[in-house]
């Protein structure tokens, strides 16, 4: 069986000043087609700010009692211009099947003793045909 691509989506995005300790969400988002029970659900997100120790990542979660099914399975961190940028990978194998109305956020921690500006935003794909076997 060849994997294909399904569908994906950009998602949302979230960009400005995050006190000491605080957490920005993006606003909910979705594919725009109900997923298929069984296939790969891949959830790339993009976070920058000025140092990666200054801020966290979480995994990003998904409405309608879901909650997260998403495990990371790579990053990549990059410097550019004075910021640091980090681009955790996350994927749920044999996905349920959901409705358009399940909708993922993601999700940047400031980590520093003060306000700092942070980004994060995030994209999510739809494989079918991927051997989800051990």
């Amino acid at each position: 069986m060849a994997v294909l691509l399904a569908q994906s989506t950009v998602g949302s995005s979230f960009s400005g000043s995050v006190a000491s300790g605080s957490t920005a969400l993006t606003s909910p988002a979705g594919f725009s087609g109900s997923t298929v029970a069984g296939n790969l659900l891949i959830a790339v997100v993009y976070a920058k700010g000025s140092t990666v120790s200054n801020f966290e990542v979480s995994a990003p979660t998904i409405g309608g009692g879901y909650g997260s099914l998403w495990t990371q399975i790579s990053g990549a961190t990059w410097l550019s211009g004075g910021q640091t940028g980090d681009a955790p990978v996350f994927y749920i194998p044999n996905a349920p099947a959901m409705s358009t109305s399940q909708k993922t956020t993601a999700s940047i921690k400031n980590h520093t003793g003060t306000s700092q500006t942070l980004s994060v935003e995030f994209d999510l794909y739809e494989f079918s045909g991927v051997d989800t076997s051990p």
